[in-house]
């Protein structure tokens, strides 16, 4: 196995934004199969070792291709930019106020009068704006603009979080 190959070339996948998640998964579970340290159990250290290295790889190419997040930022990185997605700051005004608009909607899902009902409706709306984000990237990705590309990806970043945080929120709504 060739420890310097990107993460794409490890699965035989295109270098692409659009993923076969199910091609993903099946190669990745051939991978394993192949390279697991288990497998090299009755070899040498060096054998050993070289299992363990191989099988940290895999994984951690496999969960930056399955995430639409992490995809997005390891194509970046291959294209020669460096993540600076803990010190960004987005200058979109609008996105801005949009993001103050759905952190004070999640605060007030606990004294909403039917809490349920307005985290469904928060989260169905929050994936939405993921996925149109992920959509953006995808075509700003595809048409070389990666300054643009980069801040739908600073943007995706901002959804994300705001979907664990309400995970955390749905957690304490059945306590």
């Amino acid at each position: 196995m060739d420890l310097s190959s990107d993460h794409f070339a490890l699965f035989g996948l295109p270098t692409d934004y659009a993923v076969d998640l199910a091609l993903l998964g099946e190669r990745y579970r051939d991978l394993q199969r192949d390279f697991h340290p288990d497998r090299a159990a009755n070899k040498s250290e060096r054998e050993q070792r070289l299992a363990v290295q191989y099988a940290g790889m895999i994984n951690a190419a496999y969960e930056a291709l399955k995430s639409p997040l992490f995809r997005a930022r390891y194509l970046l990185q291959l294209s020669g930019r460096q993540d600076q997605s803990q010190t960004t700051t987005i200058g979109d005004h609008d996105f801005l106020f949009q993001q103050i608009d759905l952190r004070e909607r999640m605060a007030d899902i606990g004294t909403a009068p039917d809490p349920h009902h307005a985290y469904s409706e928060l989260e169905s709306e929050v994936e939405a704006k993921l996925l149109a984000q992920q959509n953006l990237f995808a075509q700003q990705y595809a048409a070389g603009d990666l300054d643009q590309a980069e801040q739908s990806a600073d943007k995706m970043q901002f959804f994300s979080n705001l979907l664990n945080q309400l995970q955390a929120i749905e957690d304490t709504l059945d306590d």
